[in-house]
């Protein structure tokens, strides 16, 4: 088995060769390498090595696969490659050897400690410190640096500067952040998803497109996001404070610990995510974004009258919900459309158009008249007891669910189409029902569906 730290080596003529990329993988480094036979009718002999930097050196029988038919020559830079290894893994030298931080990121991402007055490639335009728990005082960072990866740190030396040209800062282990600290102002990526509180005047890289607060459970006032803001975590914010402003662009907006909003509140108008997972209640007059594409209000019991879907949400996902209010309007585009624990319909009920995807799954009896949406493909009726009479199932549904039902109704028709069919609570087959052909997956009891198999095929 390949893992950390492997490389393969070879003889090319007199001059002994390695190869290493992060995968770790030998065979997938033999393909990589694509190494030609350097004289006719010669076969390249390829040697593999393993070790992980840690502990004693290992013997060459322990290192190199095939060890006594490694040349000597090979062995020695094979060893070699190694020892700087062990090196640079305990903090005793780092030379220009594993400058390459693309090919060796494997290695920058296993170092957990850096040594004094260490300095690193001028054009490293990717750093992986993925294990590095402390900085040592004064470290520099070249300013070239566009992706820097330190998600294992917990604590900021007070005066750290960041790259200039970073664009990617990956802090995601920290804590806390030392007061007075300054994000690099090109930062597009920020990972801040530890952070469990935010100081006073803190600033944001105003280019910042994709911030990362995941822990925060408050924000202080006057907290300013930046503009260009697309993609915004809050995931444990359990409050906000009144008057807080959402960034005008985000796209993404994540604020699924939040269990109340503050009336007035304003949501981003180009919003296409909005995450409100944990709210059980909604204010009145609650407006949501008109480009909103997925709305999570899986905890939300009630709605209020005379709320508003807006018209391009494709997924809506109101799972705790236990009744609807009559004439509640759902989006038309909606595609995803999640009201498994609605128990009754209200007459008259109306479903997308474009549903593909309907889940009433604790619903136990449906109103006469029903209709289903024509385009949906997946219809969960896992707590049906009994069909009504004139049922009629979408046409093109694949997945139907209905493992509750212990009676069907005479002349009931399934979908044509259908590849899935949950009937596993069935307890006797009306005469002359017919599944669809072509069904892959026809969950009955064993002895329906061995009576039903012999009804098919003429026996008795």
């Amino acid at each position: 088995m390949c893992t950390f730290h492997s490389i393969i080596g070879r003889m090319l003529g007199e001059t002994a060769e390695l190869y290493h990329n992060s995968t770790n993988s030998h065979s997938g480094m033999i393909k990589a390498a694509n190494w030609r036979d350097n004289k006719p009718n010669e076969i390249i002999r390829v040697f593999e090595a393993e070790w992980n930097g840690e502990g004693a050196f290992p013997s060459d029988s322990k290192l190199i696969r095939n060890h006594d038919e490694c040349p000597e020559k090979l062995k020695d830079k094979i060893r070699n490659h190694y020892e700087k290894l062990q090196a640079l893994l305990t903090g005793k030298k780092v030379d220009s050897y594993f400058a390459d931080h693309e090919k060796y990121s494997d290695v920058w991402r296993s170092l957990t400690t850096l040594p004094e007055g260490v300095t690193f490639p001028a054009k490293c335009e990717y750093l992986y410190l993925s294990s590095l728990t402390t900085l040592p005082e004064g470290v520099t960072f070249q300013a070239k640096c566009e992706c820097l990866y330190l998600n294992s740190l917990t604590t900021l030396p007070e005066g750290v500067t960041f790259p200039a040209d970073c664009k990617t800062l990956d802090l995601n282990s920290l804590t806390t952040l030392p007061e007075g600290v300054t994000f690099p102002a090109k930062c597009e990526y920020l990972y801040l998803s530890s952070l469990t509180t935010l100081p006073e005047g803190v600033t944001f890289p105003a280019k910042c497109e994709h911030l990362y607060l995941n822990s925060l459970t408050t924000l202080p006032e006057g907290v300013t996001f930046p503009a260009k803001c697309e993609c915004l975590y809050l995931s444990s914010l359990t409050t906000l404070p009144e008057g807080v402003t959402f960034p005008a662009n985000c796209k993404y907006l994540y604020l699924n610990s939040l269990t109340t909003l503050p009336e007035g509140v304003t949501f981003p108008a180009d919003c296409k995510t909005l995450d409100l997972s944990s709210l059980t209640t909604l204010p009145e007059g609650v407006t949501f974004p008109a480009k909103c594409e997925c709305l999570d209000l899986s905890s939300l019991t009630t709605l209020p009258e005379g709320v508003t879907f807006q018209a391009k949400c494709e997924y809506l996902y109101l799972n705790s919900l236990t009744t609807l209010p009559e004439g509640v309007t759902f989006p038309a585009k909606c595609e995803y459309l999640y009201l498994n624990s609605l128990t009754t319909l209200p007459e008259g009920v109306t479903f997308p158009a474009d549903c593909k995807t309907l889940d009433l799954n604790s619903l136990t009896t449906l109103p006469e008249g029903v209709t289903f949406p024509a385009d949906c493909k997946t219809l969960y009726l896992r707590s049906l007891t009994t069909l009504p009479e004139g049922v009629t199932f979408p046409a093109d549904c694949k997945t139907l669910y209905l493992n509750s039902l212990t009676t069907l109704p005479e002349g009931v028709t399934f979908p044509a189409n259908c590849k899935t069919l949950d009937l596993s609570s069935l307890t006797t087959l009306p005469e002359g029902v017919t599944f669809p052909a072509d069904c892959k997956t026809l969950d009955l009891r064993r002895d329906l569906k061995i009576k039903y198999s012999n009804l098919q095929s003429g026996k008795k």
